[in-house]
């Protein structure tokens, strides 16, 4: 198994056509189930950010490639059911991917809110405003 930087996956999934764009097709068609990828939470929130800023992809954009990451067979993703519960609610919610990434991930560990002071994320369900009021 190897481990795969937000990097490999920004040019892969951002299909570049540089040296390192190629670089990263070739080597992560080369994975296999006996011989996978390893993606972290770190690296998955990351590319979703890249995605994001970098590429102005768009919420469908970043959660298509979040959900082709869950579906490769030939990568194993980190808390795999706590991106996946994360990808579905990032699909309706209001914040970005890392705000559904935290809040599904406390969910998971017994949280009943995530407090933030993040009004946009306030809006979603799982979140509470945290105000000095």
């Amino acid at each position: 198994m190897i481990g795969l930087d937000t990097n490999v996956l920004v040019r892969f999934f951002a299909q570049e056509t540089s040296a390192e764009g190629q670089l990263a097709h070739a080597l992560l068609r080369q994975l296999t189930p006996e011989h996978p990828g390893f993606v972290s939470l770190v690296a998955i929130t990351e590319l979703a950010w890249v995605l994001a800023r970098s590429y102005h992809a768009t919420r469908r954009e970043i959660q298509r490639v979040v959900e082709s990451l869950l579906g490769w067979p030939a990568l194993l993703i980190e808390a795999h059911d706590i991106v996946q519960r994360a990808a579905h609610r990032f699909a309706k919610a209001s914040c970005d991917f890392a705000d559904c990434l935290i809040e599904r991930a406390g969910n998971e560990f017994g949280c009943s809110v995530t407090l933030t002071f993040d009004k946009v994320a306030a809006r979603d369900q799982g979140f509470v405003l945290l105000s000095a009021r």
